[in-house]
């Protein structure tokens, strides 16, 4: 009996040595989101053990394309919150229920141009990119959440050497895309987003103008969402919405919209009226925690029950 409990100690550590090499794959190299998946799957059946002492066996993946900001310092946020919200939830799952593994590919306007969706690009024939056959519906189809964060419209994305998509081409396939599935976009930002007149008014949002000046966040109605009223934003995109439109959260002051949602055939659409970076959020880099629990509400109660 000693000598059984001590291999099962033994395989407990193995598992849990194991599921640490999962996360550093996820966070520090170019791998295939499939390929961690069919991985798990792998140890679940070699190492048994691993569904009764190791939560994140129950895994679901939920992967996340990001393009958006001028710079690396500036998607350092959201990116660095979306990667801690894995640690967060790490051990806090019931044993027997399954846990949400975000995986994240983000790229900003630096990075855009040089092929950033290299991942996907590799598994079309020569012929296929040479006609253009379907590449990017084949390529958002393999994600479950899309984020636009302060990035003009007509931005290319490289595709390959010879194809290339403007942010309103990919955000309209991805929208496209959830009419037949369960899908979720995202959009944030400073005036990076002042052209999306067009994408906006298929929800019934009417973008007016940024406004700037000195904002902080507060609850709007019954939203169980987190809002901070401690982080404090310089400016905001004015947006007026319809009346099927969710508010979450508004402007102090001025009572404009700052968080809102809105049902989209099997998905949901979400617009954060300011930055997620300190071009307008300036009180992100003092107030990181709360930046990092409004978020981790947002991804828990508004895009997690959508994907």
């Amino acid at each position: 009996m000693h000598n059984a409990e001590a291999l099962g100690d033994a395989e407990r550590i193995v598992c849990r040595v194991l599921m640490e090499l999962i996360e550093i794959l996820m966070y520090n190299l170019e791998l295939d989101p499939e390929f961690i998946a069919q991985y798990v799957s792998c140890l679940k059946e070699t190492f048994p053990q691993m569904q009764k002492d190791v939560k994140l066996c129950n895994a679901r993946f939920i992967k996340i394309l990001r393009l958006g900001e001028p710079n690396q310092e500036h998607k350092l946020y959201l990116d660095r919150t979306i990667q801690k919200y894995n640690v967060r939830h790490r051990y806090s799952v019931d044993l027997g229920k399954e846990a949400n593994i975000l995986i994240l590919e983000s790229y900003c306007k630096d990075e855009i141009g040089e092929n950033p969706l290299k991942l996907w690009w590799s598994s079309f024939s020569h012929t296929e990119l040479e006609r253009n056959d379907q590449v990017l519906e084949k390529i958002l189809n393999n994600y479950d959440v899309l984020i636009i964060s302060d990035i003009g419209i007509s931005v290319n994305v490289k595709i390959s050497d010879t194809i290339r998509y403007s942010i309103g081409d990919i955000i309209e396939e991805f929208l496209e895309l959830m009419k037949h599935k369960p899908k979720v976009l995202v959009i944030t930002g400073g005036i990076g987003i002042r052209r999306y007149h067009r994408v906006l008014k298929k929800f019934g949002w009417d973008l007016k103008s940024d406004v700037t000046g000195h904002y902080t966040l507060k609850r709007h109605g019954r939203s169980d969402l987190y809002i901070p009223s401690e982080l404090s934003f310089k400016g905001y995109n004015k947006v007026e919405v319809d009346d099927t439109t969710q508010v979450h959260a508004l402007w102090s002051d001025t009572d404009d919209p700052a968080l809102i949602s809105k049902d989209y055939y099997h998905g949901r659409i979400i617009m954060f009226t300011s930055d997620c970076s300190p071009e307008w959020g300036r009180g992100i880099r003092k107030n990181v925690h709360e930046f990092e629990k409004f978020w981790f509400s947002i991804i828990d109660k508004l895009i997690f029950p959508k994907v």
